[in-house]
């Protein structure tokens, strides 16, 4: 037999449960000394702000981008500045927009069917835990809605997609 094919033994899976198990409890005590540590949970606390402010840096530009392109809005204005659109893009766009969101609300709903828990909900019946995929998802509906004209603001996005991050950083400490 050559020398580099191995033979599984039955002392080897339990080798390697032992110790996963032991990694698992080293990691247990390390994620519990560092939950304890004050100065950590605020640099987390910190680099969640960073990377929130990041996500909403992203939404306002994907918002803007699309005003850009459909509506031909200058990047540096807004659409409720915008008094020479044409009225054909004022009817079509948010037509055009309020289709794509019920054929993307439809798709996610297809492959998650059960119902996207906001952050209120979710801090009052589920300790604060949420889905990111979740979160995202609704972000992207209200970026599209707010993107082809819809009149809801993107404050929902920016909680929602806030607290997703958050929530998923939280369950990665356990916290």
């Amino acid at each position: 037999m050559p020398a580099d094919i191995r033979v599984p033994t039955a002392s080897g899976g339990l080798a390697r449960r032992r110790l996963r198990r032991g990694l698992n409890r080293a990691l247990a005590r390390e994620l519990t000394r560092f939950r304890e540590n004050e100065i950590a949970l605020i640099v987390i606390a910190a680099l969640a702000g960073f990377i929130i402010g990041a996500v909403v840096l992203v939404i306002d530009g994907a918002v803007v981008e699309l005003h850009h392109l459909i509506f031909g809005m200058p990047l540096d204005s807004h659409l409720s500045a915008g008094s020479g659109i044409p009225a054909d893009v004022r009817f079509f766009a948010p037509l055009a927009g309020g289709i794509l969101v019920g054929l993307i609300a439809a798709t996610i709903r297809h492959f998650r069917p059960r119902e996207i828990v906001d952050a209120i909900e979710a801090n009052a019946l589920y300790g604060g835990r949420m889905s990111l995929r979740d979160s995202i998802h609704l972000g992207l509906l209200t970026i599209v809605s707010v993107g082809f004209g819809g009149s809801a603001g993107l404050e929902a996005a920016y909680t929602q997609v806030g607290s997703g991050f958050a929530s998923k950083i939280g369950k990665n400490i356990r916290l």
